[in-house]
């Protein structure tokens, strides 16, 4: 069993820097974080919710690191695009939060 708990750990540090760093460089860290969570036997959700606030420091670094790339955006400034993202993750927040976790089962990847 300790054995199992020390690979899992290993597995689920190595996944999140992979994560953190294919977010860093491109996005779709959850795409590595979701799964692995998930397959240490968290629900779906659990794992989404884990996996978001897990990276959201990375995300938050990373934004503001490359801010000067995305100013101009659309026509968009970097306030105006923060506040877009900000905008769409509490609504993303709370749907996650009102869609029941059988049905969240279902529609992730």
């Amino acid at each position: 069993m300790a054995a199992l708990m020390v690979t899992s750990f290993v597995v689920l540090f190595a996944v999140s820097v992979w994560a953190g760093i294919q977010n860093a460089l491109a996005g779709g860290g959850t795409f590595l974080t979701l799964p692995a969570l998930m397959l240490t036997g968290m629900t779906a959700l659990s794992a989404n919710i884990t996996s978001t606030v897990a990276l959201f420091p990375g995300q938050i670094a990373s934004s503001w690191s490359g801010r000067a790339h995305v100013a101009g955006a659309g026509g968009l400034s970097f306030k105006a695009l923060m506040a877009i993202s900000f905008g769409g993750g509490i609504l993303g927040a709370v749907l996650l939060l009102v869609t029941p976790s059988s049905i969240f089962r279902h529609l992730v990847p």
